[in-house]
């Protein structure tokens, strides 16, 4: 029976997977599945556009209820129109009674635009971290800053309130509407406490009653939290706080269901990430994972770090816990990093927010020194967004303890928001082994259990399904749903597999990738270039470049010895210096550049399979001490000539025969331990072992298929995308090399020693000359064919995710009018900044005489010639801006008026192209001018259906996503429109029907005299000219030909199409019923 190994390369938006038989050292199967990446910008985008649409409900009720109260109360009747001057009117109110219908205009002008007010938490926090607490001192008043945040925004407008003695937003609006022209902006942000200030002194003076004026205030006041949903008790909604279930009305709490679950006790709820439980479970897992000198910390020293930590005014940092160790920071190994390398520690974040309230208060220290308070505090804090609801809950904690103005206080604390992956029980459960011991959270789980405690939920399944709610990016999320549907159509053609062996991507997005990649062929493009001078003009080999990297980094001294190394005896003589793994590579896994260093052949035998601690302790080494060569190695990462992890690794005092210090260096270099890794790793497993199958999963690290792709010189090129094969086929044959395959079957026993799962043999070390297995590079030069392909290879499978959703964004969001002229409607744009980059392109058309596409022309004809003297009157050269110019000089450009005083011109108006595909949304505005319309752009379709005439001519009718319209969740073509389309295609009743193609479906295309062509579908990309664009199935875009754009007419002998599942089997459609109903 073929031992089947199944390799899977899983990307940011791919899925290489490859199964290879180990034994008969074939290739059973392989391909590639491609997919758009999913983004949380996406989810974000969608939220906004939600609360944009929701925003402008409100506001719209707000003014509907704001009318019928001012009808019932006459003040205002049907035929009420706003009055066109309300800063004016809101100015006189002020100190006089108005007319109704001015007091109507006022009175709906500040409803519609109330104002800004922090009546929740996330109000605050949205701005906290941009603003500091003295920001209106350092803002000069008389000058409008650069400001960015809503907070500053409004500080900044409060303190002109009070120092401008202008006491009412209307005084400052006005003055700024008669010094510039405008009003609305960015700056024109007020608090909604200062608008109400200004209605009531409105109100005062109008002789009302005290009930309409409450009313009216009120109503302007009125607003919702996001956290309370949509929907009341009134009106349940099934995405609201109030919620039928079998005829009753419940009620939950929004963000409380949002709340995921425990990973380890899936019945009880995640604890606050800012609990005084959870920060000390990663403070203890943290200094559990250190090593001081190879020696762990001590359950003594956790406790004092512990009382450290809490006594501390800021962060415990880094720099603080190694004083407080005294070791530097070099000799402390195992800290987490973040995305700069940076050390990292845990800290109490939330009980030091907590502490400090009460000691600026006065208030009790029991608040903060009990821990059972402190954790309720911080879930009221996470779970209540109401600064009312959080008070509520303090009080109820303890009433004598947590009074009002305590509650108040604590209520105001920001930046509560997150979770921690775990529950207060299984943490609690972990916090005294995590003190008492030296183990980690993830060694005590595995102690514990506790994981075993969840396979059942997979008992039974036919097929794996990943946990949706798992906590990963949905990047990830997607890309490991794409590899388990892979999985599970792999084992339903080729039967239960013997093991699964898993790569992830190291990048958490396409665009961190692409900035990973960049980096490192700009070092790359850098060491070469050290290289090529140090060689000075002499022919280099890799072997010789990495060499004299290594001379250059070292100082030109052997690293061990500190003596220099003679150039030209490096240039000329191969033999001369040796590369030496630091950490021997068959203990380290690690054969990157951080583990390799320049010397002697002499020394570099002497050395054998040592480290360097080792090797200086066996007295191998004459002349020099283990002391004099830590100083010097220590000089040059101070000097930026090594980096931190070398200087690591050439420091490492441990037992490398130790079989603890061999595990530690299987989990860091050759296994896989991220968390998101763990997802999809424990999910498999979890599987196999509910269902007693009997495959075994692994997760390894990408530096591995790097270091094999490398020995093996297969280049990477990720122009096509072969490449995620061969690094799947690398993957499994990983499988295929000895020691690899034994590490990867271990378990550590009780005694300490590591055996082979399956053999039971106790595993030891390999040489260095068996750690490079020859075995496993003869079988990967037989994908070399793959690696160097650059066209499309029908053998191999590739399949792309098709795209059919229909309710998508159907236009981009850019709102354009147009002008008929001559009976011809023109789209127009606009020049948004004429003292920008726009001036130069608005001063060029004018110079090129396209003046008459410029609607100032035509509708202001004298501001228009002002404009025009300035572009041909004004010395400048062709990069600099007429405009800029002028206003340096003469201040901004104005519109032409008697006064000399018009609107200061910003923008110009233009005829940019002839209306093309468009989509209409004229009847939504009501003062749209006869002969223009309002229109949005890029209206993207969403399929092509293609028809054939009997003669074989083929045509095609575009189906896009404003075509389709919703009905209870289900997507429905109109057959009228749709014949009107057919029409316009001239697609008559002779025509019969093809098939639909949407986005990444497979067509094979045949064109008079050529051989057929296999492309997947992107669209349609010209109507009128009958042009679609085709992508090649093998890469996104070809340096030769970016886009491929087809017509579909005479030339066309055959369309046909194929469908293609999961594993990219391609099978030619035969027949297909064209759908209106989706």
């Amino acid at each position: 029976m073929a031992k089947k190994v199944l390799g899977l390369d899983i990307g940011v938006t791919s899925v290489g997977w490859a199964i290879i038989d180990v034994d008969e050292n074939e290739i059973i199967d392989k391909g590639v599945r491609i997919f758009p990446e999913r983004s949380a910008q996406e989810n974000v985008k969608r939220r906004e556009k939600r609360g944009s649409r929701r925003l402008k409900r409100r506001r719209q009720q707000r003014l509907i209820d704001m009318k019928e109260l001012l009808k019932k109360h006459g003040v205002i009747d049907e035929k009420f129109v706003p009055l066109k001057n309300p800063y004016e009117i809101r100015c006189k109110g002020l100190t006089e009674k108005l007319a109704n219908d001015e007091l109507a205009t006022a009175i709906l002008h500040i409803t519609k635009r109330r104002g800004s007010s922090f009546d929740s938490i996330d109000d605050i926090e949205e701005d906290d971290e941009k603003t500091s607490s003295d920001v209106v001192d350092q803002i000069e008043v008389d000058k409008a800053p650069e400001l960015k945040s809503t907070k500053k925004i409004l500080d900044y407008n409060e303190k002109m309130l009070i120092n401008k003695n202008t006491n009412y937003i209307c005084l400052i609006q006005k003055k700024r509407l008669e010094e510039s022209g405008s009003v609305r902006g960015s700056l024109n942000n007020f608090k909604t406490s200062e608008y109400i200030k200004e209605i009531e002194k409105i109100l005062s003076n109008q002789g009302l009653s005290q009930d309409f004026n409450e009313k009216v205030i009120n109503l302007i006041k009125r607003k919702r939290a996001y956290f309370e949903g949509p929907g009341s008790e009134k009106s349940p909604t099934p995405y609201g706080r109030w919620y039928y279930e079998q005829g009753e009305i419940k009620y939950v709490d929004l963000i409380e269901k949002m709340r995921g679950t425990c990973s380890l006790f899936p019945l009880e709820k995640r604890a606050p990430k800012d609990s005084y439980t959870a920060c000390l479970f990663n403070i203890l897992n943290d200094l559990n994972n250190l090593k001081i000198n190879q020696e762990k910390i001590t359950q003594e020293q956790k406790e004092q770090v512990i009382e450290l930590m809490k006594k501390e005014k800021g962060d415990f940092t880094v720099k603080k816990l190694c004083k407080f160790l005294n070791v530097e920071e070099t000799f402390i190994s195992g800290f987490r990093e973040d995305k700069n390398k940076k050390n990292l520690i845990s800290q109490f974040t939330g009980y030091k927010k907590i502490r400090n309230v009460v000691n600026n208060e006065g208030f009790n220290k029991i608040i903060f020194e009990n821990e059972d308070y402190v954790d309720k505090i911080v879930e009221i804090l996470t779970v209540k967004r109401g600064i009312d609801e959080r008070k509520n809950e303090l009080k109820k904690i303890n009433p004598e303890v947590f009074s009002e103005a305590v509650a108040d206080a604590l209520a105001q604390i920001t930046g509560c928001k997150e979770y921690h992956s775990l529950s207060f029980k299984a943490m609690k459960k972990m916090i005294p082994d995590l003190l008492a011991t030296t183990d980690n959270q993830m060694q005590l789980i595995t102690k514990y259990g506790i994981q075993k405690q969840n396979i059942g939920v997979f008992k039974g399944k036919n097929e794996i399904v990943l946990d949706q709610k798992a906590i990963i990016s949905p990047v990830a999320l997607r890309a490991q749903n794409e590899a388990i549907k892979i999985i599970n159509a792999i084992r339903s053609i080729h039967g239960e597999l013997d093991t699964i062996v898993i790569e992830m991507a190291r990048d958490k997005n396409s665009a961190e990738e692409k900035k990973r990649i960049n980096e490192q062929q700009k070092r790359g493009e850098e060491l070469n270039k050290q290289a090529l001078e140090l060689a000075e003009g002499k022919p280099l080999t890799g072997s010789l470049a990495l060499k004299l990297r290594l001379y250059k980094e070292q100082d030109h001294r052997c690293i061990y010895t500190g003596k220099e190394i003679d150039k030209d005896l490096l240039m000329t003589d191969p033999f001369a210096y040796e590369i030496d793994h630091i950490i021997p590579i068959s203990i380290s896994l690690d054969d990157s550049f951080n583990n390799k260093v320049l010397t002697t052949s002499k020394i570099n035998s002497d050395k054998t399979n040592m480290t360097p601690f080792k090797f200086f302790s066996s007295g191998k080494i004459q002349g020099v001490s283990f002391g004099e060569f830590t100083s010097r190695v220590i000089n040059l990462e101070k000097r930026g000539l090594i980096s931190k992890n070398k200087l690591r690794n050439l420091l490492f005092a441990e037992d490398i025969d130790k079989q603890s210090v061999r595990a530690e260096f299987i989990n860091r270099n050759l296994v896989d331990t991220r968390y998101a890794t763990r997802v999809i790793l424990n999910t498999l497993t979890n599987y196999f072992r509910a269902n007693e199958i009997d495959t075994k999963v692994h997760a390894i690290n990408g530096r591995i298929t790097d270091n094999i792709r490398n020995r093996a010189g297969l280049k990477k090129c990720r122009d096509f995308f072969y490449h995620h094969i061969v690094d799947a086929i690398i993957v499994a044959a990983v499988k295929k090399h000895k020691y690899f395959s034994k590490l990867l079957n271990l378990y550590e026993s009780s005694d300490g020693i590591i055996y082979d799962n399956e053999t039971g043999e106790i595993i030891t070390s390999e040489n260095q000359k068996d750690f490079f297995d020859e075995k496993l590079f003869s079988f990967l030069s037989k994908i070399r064919r793959i690696n160097d392909l650059t066209n499309y290879d029908e053998t191999i499978k590739i399949s792309h995710k098709i795209d059919k959703k229909f309710n998508r964004q159907f236009t981009d969001e850019t709102i354009y009018s147009t002008r008929l002229i001559d009976g011809v409607d023109y789209l127009v744009a606009r020049f948004k900044d004429i003292y920008g980059e726009d001036g130069i392109k608005l001063a060029k058309m004018i110079k090129k005489d396209e003046e008459n596409k410029i609607l100032m022309k035509r509708n202001d004809p004298e501001t228009f010639e002002l404009i025009k003297q300035i572009v041909l009157k004004t010395d400048y050269t062709e990069k600099e801006n007429p405009f800029a110019l002028y206003k340096e000089q003469h201040g901004e450009i104005r519109k032409k008026a008697k006064n000399g005083k018009g609107p200061v011109i910003k923008s110009v108006k233009y005829l940019k192209e002839k209306l093309g595909n468009h989509h209409p949304i004229t009847h939504k505005y009501q003062s749209v001018r006869p002969g223009n319309k309002v229109v949005l752009l890029q209206v993207s379709p969403y399929r092509t259906d293609f028809y054939v005439s009997p003669s074989g001519l083929y045509r095609f009718v575009t189906i896009r996503y404003a075509n389709v319209k919703m009905s209870n969740k289900e997507g429905t073509i109109d057959l009228v429109e749709y014949e009107q389309m057919k029409q316009l295609k001239k697609i008559d009743d002779t025509y019969q029907f093809c098939f639909s193609l949407h986005r990444n479906e497979t067509i094979k295309i045949t064109k008079k005299g050529e051989n057929p062509h296999t492309y997947r579908f992107v669209g349609t990309n010209s109507d009128k000219l009958n042009r679609i664009e085709v992508k090649e199935l093998y890469c996104n875009v070809l340096k030769e030909e970016r886009r491929i754009i087809l017509t579909i007419g005479k030339e066309i002998c055959l369309l046909e199409k194929f469908s293609c599942d999961i594993l990219g089997n391609m099978k030619k459609i035969e027949s297909e019923v064209l759908k209106l109903k989706i």
